[in-house]
């Protein structure tokens, strides 16, 4: 690769240390959702029954997460599964990994910007504007687009601006939502009723427990999956970060994050009855303000869920940003995405098209954000199941490689990955059509519509991908 070319690409500098990874992994995972899909969830499983979904989805995901950080330590670079992918599984592979990540982080984008306005419209309905146009059942208001869209423009700024800015952005954010939910939760603690949790579990029609968890345990994946952003910050992590490290950070977030909302499910629960919690628009808001008598804790939710939604968010534009970086640079699409503009060499026409993409799934709507986490866990399933048959490839094929960490119990688990991975992918794809017979559900259309134009692209990509051989490819990939 010539210097000018190198000099041209865009710059991403080691300056992401333990904690901000933390801030960043953790702050993916915990977004708007509790504050958004509590109701859904109460309504569909029961308290405990979401309890249970969620317990089912830490212990599917651990394994998973694994097999994350021993790729992470076999390929300490930006990119994540598409640098996994390439070296084991070869450059189709590596394509189809990174457009599975962008159908997960570009509707998770969409889905904050959509929630931002949504929750500030329960603290300021004044802000809310004017019935603009319907969606799938939504009313669309000016108040929901202006928020939405100066959120995702503010972000995109901070993360065109370099790692750095995006991980001190995330630790301040972390802790301001940290320490909204302590107050909350010791509150709860207090004032709470067991008798609220009633019933534990929703029953269907056959008394089976089953279906209701079911339906909750489909949206886990998306809602535990944060630790992605480790991956596609490896190779900006400063060198006190070890690939131990980012094994214990993974597993962390995922303990952490699986902690964060059982405790959100019981304190809401148990201080609300379960059928004024239902007939809240913010369930998890509404359940403090209904069971302490207090508006202003129901706002201390409502500014613990922006901080939440806004980690998330940025998080979420951080790995889509490295994921199109990383494609540019193979030539796998038009190269000028990893290229960067400016004295710094920013990465602007990256951030374009992500904010470009995410703006339309902005202007869906409220009702778009159930089918929105659910597409999302098809394509994390996916991604997590190539991860996986990397993990099984490298140790069948390439037992040299070298591993600063293994995954323990070594090809048993990374057998047991792959297989909680496509359980995954089949129930979040199956599950919508199960729930709606004879039509064609919106996450259905959500999903096709990616993998088509995913296709659309690789193929007319073709020019791009034989501008440059295999070997130059493995230059870069090395170089970044």
């Amino acid at each position: 690769m010539s210097p000018e070319r190198s000099q041209q690409e865009a710059q991403l500098r080691p300056e992401i240390g333990r904690l901000q990874l933390f801030a960043l992994s953790f702050g993916m995972i915990i977004g708007a959702a509790w504050i958004t899909l509590l109701g859904i969830w109460i309504a569909d499983a029961g308290p405990i029954g979401s309890i249970v979904a969620f317990g089912l989805g830490a212990v599917m995901l651990v394994p998973i997460g694994l097999c994350y950080a021993e790729m992470i330590g076999a390929f300490p670079v930006t990119g994540g599964p598409i640098v996994y992918c390439y070296r084991l599984l070869g450059p189709r592979y590596s394509y189809w990994a990174g457009w599975l990540i962008l159908m997960t982080t570009v509707p998770v984008i969409a889905l904050q910007g959509i929630s931002l306005g949504w929750v500030i419209d329960a603290l300021w309905p004044a802000l809310r504007g004017e019935e603009i146009y319907s969606f799938a059942g939504s009313d669309v208001h000016t108040g929901d687009l202006v928020i939405g869209i100066s959120g995702l423009a503010v972000l995109c700024w901070i993360n065109w601006s370099g790692g750095g800015s995006a991980g001190r952005a995330q630790e301040i954010l972390t802790a301001l939502l940290l320490v909204s939910v302590v107050i909350l939760m010791i509150t709860a603690l207090l004032n709470g009723h067991l008798d609220n949790l009633a019933p534990g579990f929703v029953r269907s029609d056959s008394g089976s427990i089953w279906p209701g968890v079911l339906a909750v345990f489909i949206t886990t994946p998306f809602l535990l999956s944060g630790f992605e952003s480790i991956a596609q910050g490896a190779g900006e992590r400063t060198e006190d970060v070890s690939a131990r490290n980012a094994a214990s950070i993974i597993v962390t977030a995922i303990i952490c994050a699986t902690v964060f909302y059982v405790l959100v499910i019981l304190a809401a629960s148990s201080v609300a009855p379960r059928m004024q919690l239902l007939s809240a628009d913010l369930p998890t808001a509404a359940a403090f303000e209904i069971g302490l008598g207090s508006t202003n804790l129901a706002r201390v939710v409502l500014i613990g869920g922006i901080c939440g939604l806004i980690t998330s968010w940025n998080a979420s534009i951080f790995v889509a940003l490295r994921i199109m970086i990383t494609l540019g640079r193979l030539h796998f699409l038009w190269p000028g995405f990893g290229r960067g503009s400016g004295a710094r060499a920013r990465p602007t026409v990256s951030v374009l098209f992500i904010a470009g993409l995410s703006l339309v799934g902005i202007l869906l709507g409220r009702n778009a954000v159930l089918p929105l986490v659910i597409a999302c866990s098809v394509s994390i399933g996916l991604t997590f199941f190539l991860v996986a048959i990397c993990v099984l490839m490298g140790r069948i094929h390439h037992p040299n490689l070298e591993r600063p960490f293994r995954a323990p119990g070594g090809i048993a688990v990374a057998c047991f990955a792959a297989a909680s991975a496509m359980t995954i992918t089949v129930l979040a794809f199956s599950e919508p059509w199960l729930a709606a017979p004879g039509h064609v559900p919106i996450e259905a259309w959500i999903t096709i519509s990616s993998l088509v134009l995913g296709y659309v692209m690789w193929v007319f990509s073709q020019r791009w991908r034989n501008s440059i051989s295999e070997e130059e490819r493995e230059r870069i990939l090395i170089e970044k």
